[in-house]
């Protein structure tokens, strides 16, 4: 377990280059497709590439203040970080029931 750090930095830089992905293909779909849900799915995916920022930033933040704003920091952003997502989804799903047969 002594390259746990290495682990998580490849986790982080994934999780980075799938979100950056996902905002270039929402960009992409937004220009050729004008429609609620794609903007929708657009502006899911750039919220959810900010909270991964945010993610990493604020327990870097709060964890010099103690313990305890570490854990609230945490338990606020696991809420808010909810919410990116569902844009998203919602986006999808409006997308999904605008596509005619």
């Amino acid at each position: 377990m002594e390259n746990i750090e290495y682990v998580f930095a490849v986790a982080a830089i994934l999780g980075g280059i799938a979100q950056l992905l996902l905002v270039i293909a929402s960009s992409i779909l937004v220009v050729k497709i004008r429609k609620l849900g794609t903007i929708f799915m657009l502006i899911g995916s750039v919220l959810m590439l900010i909270n991964s920022l945010t993610n990493f930033i604020l327990p870097i933040v709060f964890a010099s203040k103690g313990p305890e704003y570490l854990a609230k920091s945490v338990s606020i952003q696991q809420i808010i970080g909810q919410i990116p997502l569902l844009i998203f989804v919602i986006g999808i799903l409006i997308y999904a029931i605008q596509i005619k047969k």
